[in-house]
């Protein structure tokens, strides 16, 4: 398209001339002008459309005459930091940025931040593989760069408190809080800089407030916890029976735990476990060695877990964006996070599904117990591929029928063919679980009624006249359509039902046995594989 030619008199050439131009993007061959607050950069058009979806959508409408030009070259203005674009352009250009040697946090960041604006998924990938390496998010990555220190991926100006409260400000600000557990514990690790030098270097005041808050409180609670493991080790060692320093020559009633270590201070560990080498240093026998060094790991595991799983429900957007973003740019440790979290509230495994449920039932992922939350977990999975969650899923769908069939109306809910045959699975499913449930009430009762054990005359208060009634008349409500098939039966919940203990106990044995057949059983009511044919990310 012929573009109209600008005079000098022109109003927004003259805005123009005010900017700046790039020492270092500005092609004379180039094709368009980005231009960032008052900085230009002229730059090629195909440059942009190759990486970016987003800017070869922009960049294929017509650019009218009322436009404005810079050298015949028309200007699209982003409200991006001009340092963004300069480090955006220049992994594009191949300009500068070696991805074999360390980068500073603020090219990581443009990396990151406009990689995610503009779907720029090379920028992005190489942004969070810098990410994931200072902020991991399993414990050995954690202790490999903590010894490490430095290396390839090593992102600069990370470690002081500006580049920490910096990291968690673009985590929130682009939506990856996979890393937050990591940035949070590298404050808590030097709290007296969180708590009164952050004000140097903080741009949100919301922030300013919650951040050192947050970490005082996780300190505190850290600490505690620290002082605990202190005091579990030191007694296991106490009562190590294979402790051999006091068998040494001259020593006989000393236990080598009164050269272990000193009591914890009120420094925070680095979640580093004890090395071998460095215990021999103590004055430690070999069975003590071995003890402190398996129960630190284990200890290190479960704090780490702790971070990473919290008592408060994880956003079901975060498990989200840990499936989406570890699939498309290949981040394995955080497709396992996403995955875990998932499984907790989805189990597997009839166990898992009792400790699930014993807890109350609470969501391990905020807002799945709506309808909305149920489908948009089921939705994920079927996207993935992810199996194994599915018959825990529709099963929980199946809980509340009269939710799973009209609790979606109004709502965007059933906008794929996939999701929409969600209710008419559930439903047959219902159908047939419901059955086989009131089925099992009756050849329960008619077991009973032959329960050549049954002895209600046992009971206190029975006379001999009642040798010949049985104690079934009491046992069990009425069949009705809600679902419990996978409720465990409670002992105490059949106290006062007129039941002789030998019933008591068949009926107990029964409705277990019951339970595991139907867990077993439970992916082909929603026309799926067998549990030990379901996959992890099928597709």
């Amino acid at each position: 398209m012929l573009k109209r030619q600008r005079t000098d008199e022109s109003p927004v050439e003259e805005q123009l001339v005010e900017s700046t131009r790039s020492e270092d993007f500005w092609f004379c061959d180039g094709s368009i002008v980005l231009q960032a607050e008052n900085v230009q950069f002229k730059v090629h058009k195909g440059v942009l459309s190759r990486h970016s979806p987003i800017f070869e959508t922009i960049l294929s409408m017509p650019h009218t005459d009322d436009e404005p030009t810079v050298e015949e070259c028309p200007v699209l203005k982003v409200h991006d930091d001009p340092k963004d674009v300069e480090n955006m352009l220049a992994a594009l250009y191949g300009k500068n940025h070696d991805s074999s040697n360390p980068l500073h946090f603020s090219i990581v960041a443009s990396f990151v931040r406009l990689g995610t604006k503009y779907e720029i998924d090379s920028i992005l990938k190489m942004g969070l593989a810098r990410l994931q390496y200072e902020f991991p998010v399993t414990l050995l990555a954690w202790s490999f760069g903590r010894r490490l220190h430095t290396g390839p991926f090593c992102i600069q100006d990370v470690a002081s408190a500006a580049g920490r409260y910096a990291m968690i400000e673009l985590a929130l600000e682009c939506d990856i809080p996979w890393v937050l557990p990591s940035a949070y514990y590298m404050c808590c690790l030097d709290l007296e800089t969180t708590l009164f030098k952050l004000q140097d270097v903080a741009r949100s005041k919301t922030l300013l407030q919650a951040v050192p808050r947050l970490c005082f409180k996780a300190h505190q609670a850290l600490l505690e916890d620290q002082y605990h493991r202190a005091e579990c080790m030191s007694a296991e060692l106490l009562r190590n029976p294979d402790c051999t320093f006091r068998y040494r020559e001259g020593r006989r009633d000393t236990r080598c735990r009164s050269a272990l270590w000193c009591k914890p201070g009120l420094e925070l560990s680095d979640l580093d476990t004890w090395d071998r080498s460095e215990l021999r240093e103590e004055d430690l026998c070999d069975s003590c060695i071995d003890t402190i060094a398996n129960m630190s790991q284990i200890d290190m595991d479960t704090l780490w877990d702790r971070c990473y799983d919290s008592c408060a429900p994880l956003p079901f957007g975060v498990v989200v964006s840990m499936v989406r973003i570890g699939k498309k740019y290949e981040i394995p440790h955080l497709v396992r996070c996403g995955l875990k979290h998932m499984k907790k509230e989805f189990p597997v495994t009839l166990k898992d599904w009792d400790i699930r449920e014993k807890a109350g039932g609470h969501a391990r992922i905020d807002g799945i117990k709506t309808p909305a939350g149920l489908f948009a977990m089921i939705k994920l999975a079927l996207e993935f591929g992810i199996e194994t969650v599915l018959p825990s899923a529709y099963y929980q769908c199946c809980l509340d029928m009269e939710a799973t069939l009209f609790g979606h109306q109004g709502a965007n809910l059933l906008s794929t063919p996939a999701s929409q045959g969600i209710p008419k699975i559930c439903f047959t499913a219902h159908k047939r679980l419901v059955e086989i449930q009131n089925n099992s009430l009756d050849e329960l009762s008619k077991e009973l009624l032959e329960h050549r054990t049954c002895r209600p005359m046992l009971r206190k208060g029975r006379s001999s006249d009642y040798k010949h009634e049985r104690c079934i008349s009491e046992l069990w409500p009425k069949h009705n359509t809600e679902l419990k098939l996978l409720e465990r039966c409670d002992p105490s919940s059949l106290e006062g039902k007129n039941l002789c203990k030998f019933c008591i106990k068949h009926i107990l044995y029964t409705g277990e046995q019951g339970r595991e057949a139907v867990w077993d059983h439970l992916p082909s009511f929603f026309g799926l594989p067998d549990w030990n044919d379901l996959k992890d990310f099928a597709r």
